[in-house]
């Protein structure tokens, strides 16, 4: 009657004291039993309602978050997939044509990057957070890489990074072929020769033309 009721602490109470009326009965006894976790039960359900309710709320919100995750990698690969980069290497301030070739006493390297796509940088369908721009250059030959330091946030369709003069230098103790690579993100997106010639190449010049 008292479960009946709604009451069941008041029901576990009456279910223990009928156990030590009759203290024989076993039914009585595991009865009693199970009026003291009854008991707790009562006591606890109005913070379970309440934690139940935040629980069903913060689950909304975490699928939210992984739905909001999920369609935004797919903006970020679309967009990737549609873009393209045009490299552009000044070497002393003077523009170098392509094939791309330096001398052995090169003071100063820049690298530009062009962007262009069919949604372009500056479109409000590119991602929330723009991947990032890695460039390097690597020697087949000497099996090594030297990365300039990564461009975070490009919204411009235009960048201009310039080589640390540590990385010049270290460049130029290398002569022979090397390979400039573009990545944005995890996508590669360029990768082209580079040439640092020796001091018996730079007695014999090429002719360079300018970059369309």
């Amino acid at each position: 009657a008292w479960l009946a009721a709604d009451r069941g602490e008041v029901a576990a109470r009456h279910a223990q004291l009928a156990a030590r009326l009759e203290p024989d009965n076993a039914a009585l006894a595991a009865t009693a039993e199970q009026a003291v976790d009854l008991a707790l039960a009562y006591r606890l359900r109005p913070l379970t309602r309440p934690a139940g309710v935040f629980s069903a709320f913060l689950l909304g919100l975490m699928l939210l978050g992984a739905l909001g995750k999920r369609r935004e990698r797919r903006r970020t690969r679309a967009y990737l997939d549609s873009l393209g980069v045009r490299v552009g290497v000044w070497a002393d301030g003077e523009q170098l044509g392509s094939p791309f070739s330096v001398a052995p006493r090169t003071e100063n390297l820049t690298v530009d990057l062009f962007f262009r796509g069919r949604h372009g940088m500056a479109c409000p369908r590119r991602p929330a957070q723009m991947p990032t721009v890695h460039i390097a250059f690597s020697s087949p030959g000497s099996n090594r890489t030297m990365r300039l330091r990564p461009v975070r946030d490009v919204t411009e369709s235009a960048i201009r990074v310039p080589v640390s003069p540590e990385t010049l230098q270290r460049l130029l103790a290398q002569p022979g072929a090397w390979r400039l690579h573009v990545r944005v993100g995890e996508r590669p997106v360029l990768a082209v020769p580079f040439e640092v010639r020796g001091l018996a190449a730079a007695a014999h010049p090429r002719h360079a033309h300018a970059l369309n």
